[in-house]
């Protein structure tokens, strides 16, 4: 069984134009064949008139061509066949059971006959020649074109074909497939687009993966180490009520989380709330929380409300990344938070980002970060997953403003 997509298209036009070739071929022979009574008739018709002329001209008949016999009056019922000629009508006609042509008028007030015996007759054999050559020249042009048509077409078919194949092969990991449009409109094109959609969708998909296992990590290390914390308290202190207060609200941390992550680890867009957020009692209830991991002052104010239609674990880990990642940095000053309706902004006066380090910034584990890059990467998820923007200004040694742009 032929596999190449190129060499059966190589055969297919080759052998349609081979048989298309002898299909007229044969056809123009049976034309012929057919055609030899009309022509036989179209000879015994002219020599009747040629011969009725000659007389005319000289008294007597010429030599008639071979097979061709003719008779004045009287004359044909030396035939062996008269009685079928002499009933026959005027003009041409053919006695095909006897393989006879009969031209019948009346000349000088005589029945005149000229009887034509084909039984070994043929057509003439150099226009037979002629025309099986004429048949075989056609023959070999229609086969070798088609078989030159068959090369093209399949060598233009499977080009594009052996590369998406070499495309495909070529791929690196974690790479994009690239452009499509050079594969061109047709179904290849289409098959192409259709080819690198799916890859890239799946690529993405191995990357939300990776990113929900680093990020998750990263998020739960936390409260995890907050329940480890209280166990270790109530192991001494087996009555302390803050201690358990700590390992629920940590484990309420937790399954907030989870289900943040299990909602970003999905595809589509999310419009994840019917409701409106309250924002000024999340983001006041951030500030206070934070405040006691910090001597430097945590301010928040609100001008306008935005609306937002988002779950309260989403939004409260997007600004716990940007509190933590101000607290982190920042030893003396102020961190502020400002909300209005156009966009969310944490400013401190902290270390600030490197200017190199700014447009990487938002990649999971940013190298020489100190732990900003994934905090910014889950800011980043979060806000592709609403259709914000991400804009960040910071100087080193003057602090960083992160702003959460909502339109």
């Amino acid at each position: 069984m032929i596999k190449s997509l190129k060499t059966r298209m190589i055969l297919a036009f080759s052998g349609f134009s081979i048989l298309l070739a002898l299909f007229y071929w044969g056809l123009l022979a049976l034309f012929l064949l057919f055609s030899e009574d009309t022509i036989f008739n179209q000879q015994v018709g002219i020599e009747l008139k040629r011969q009725q002329t000659y007389y005319l001209q000289r008294g007597k008949f010429d030599q008639l061509p071979t097979g061709m016999s003719i008779y004045l009056g009287e004359e044909i019922n030396s035939h062996p066949d008269a009685d079928t000629i002499i009933r026959m009508p005027p003009g041409i006609d053919e006695l095909e059971e006897l393989n006879l042509h009969v031209a019948n008028t009346t000349f000088q007030s005589k029945p005149l006959y000229i009887v034509y015996n084909v039984r070994n007759q043929d057509i003439d054999h150099d226009s037979l020649n002629w025309f099986n050559q004429i048949g075989l020249i056609v023959f070999m042009i229609v086969s070798i074109t088609g078989a030159g048509v068959g090369i093209l077409m399949g060598r233009r078919t499977a080009r594009p074909i052996l590369r998406l194949d070499e495309r495909i092969q070529g791929l690196e990991k974690n790479a994009q497939f690239g452009e499509t449009a050079s594969f061109g409109p047709d179904e290849i094109g289409r098959l192409a687009h259709s080819f690198a959609e799916a890859y890239d969708r799946s690529q993405q998909f191995l990357i939300r993966e990776k990113r929900f296992t680093r990020e998750v990590s990263h998020e739960l290390r936390t409260p995890t180490a907050v329940i480890r914390g209280a166990l270790d308290i109530l192991e001494v202190q087996p009555d302390n009520p803050a201690a358990l207060q700590r390992i629920r609200r940590a484990n309420n941390k937790t399954q907030q989380l989870i289900e943040t992550f299990l909602l970003l680890g999905r595809e589509e867009n999310l419009s994840l709330s019917d409701e409106f957020l309250d924002s000024e009692y999340v983001c006041t209830m951030l500030a206070e929380q934070h405040q006691k991991n910090t001597s430097v002052p945590i301010s928040f104010e609100q001008t306008e409300d935005p609306q937002l239609q988002i779950l309260p674990p989403l939004f409260m880990v997007l600004l716990n990344n940007l509190l933590e990642n101000a607290i982190r940095h920042t030893t003396e000053g102020e961190i502020r938070i400002s909300l209005n309706k156009q966009q969310l902004t944490v400013a401190d006066t902290g270390s600030g980002f490197p200017p190199d380090m700014l447009p990487q910034l938002g990649q999971a584990y940013l190298e020489g970060s100190s732990g900003q890059g994934l905090g910014l990467s889950i800011v980043v998820r979060i806000c592709q997953q609403f259709g914000w923007s991400v804009k960040v200004d910071s100087e080193t040694g003057n602090g960083s403003r992160v702003h959460i742009l909502f339109s």
